[in-house]
């Protein structure tokens, strides 16, 4: 079973929180830093740590260049540099902010939220060639590859109850407005049944 435990780390004159989820049969300990942006800052197995902390990046205001960080709400840079949320345009470096953002733990263990991310992960390749004439040594090709992230929705998980919450990213097609309303059909849903039931019990 997994035990959480908090401990600090000083810097300079920095001093930072961080919680430490171990697994003892495992034998790993997982490390978290939320003023750093929430990112994992530590992984060890059996005792050998898995993860570089740069330094004195760590306590720098600019974006850390070790760990791993939580990429939100784009990972790599969004087309145009623009990010869309509820219909408006905000302006987004790569990687988004959330990595940028001191965090704040509300609750620790049982009673509080699990979040669960879901991506939509898209591949791309391109390759080209040719061969100009029958003199040597004219000749060309070119190949290409690409991948994009975009966050679709969470899973939260709270009291044993789990509920989607979407990314509000402007629905694309008929599919992804369909994934859209699950939710709030869902609600609806449970809110006519509770109405049925206590219109029966009377």
């Amino acid at each position: 079973m997994n035990q959480i435990t908090t401990r600090y780390i000083t810097e300079g004159d920095a001093c930072y929180e961080q919680y430490v989820i171990s697994d003892p049969a495992a034998k790993t300990e997982l490390v978290i830093t939320p003023e750093r942006g929430g990112m994992i800052t530590g992984f060890t197995l059996d005792g050998d740590e898995y993860i570089w902390t740069r330094r004195p990046n760590f306590s720098e205001c600019s974006r850390p260049r070790f760990g791993v960080p939580v990429l939100f709400p784009n990972c790599g840079g969004p087309d145009g540099g623009v990010h869309y949320f509820d219909g408006k345009a905000y302006p987004m470096e790569n990687h988004g902010l959330a990595d940028l953002c001191a965090w704040d733990v509300e609750s620790v263990g049982p009673d509080g939220v699990t979040l669960i991310p879901v991506s939509r992960l898209s591949f791309g390749f391109g390759c080209g060639g040719g061969d100009y004439g029958k003199q040597a040594p004219k000749f060309g090709g070119a190949s290409t590859a690409g991948v994009k992230v975009e966050p679709v929705a969470f899973l939260v998980v709270k009291d044993g109850v789990t509920r989607v919450m979407p990314v509000a990213i402007p629905a694309m097609g008929t599919a992804d407005r369909v994934i859209e309303m699950i939710p709030q059909v869902m609600d609806r849903v449970e809110s006519f049944i509770d109405k049925k039931k206590e219109t029966t019990e009377f």
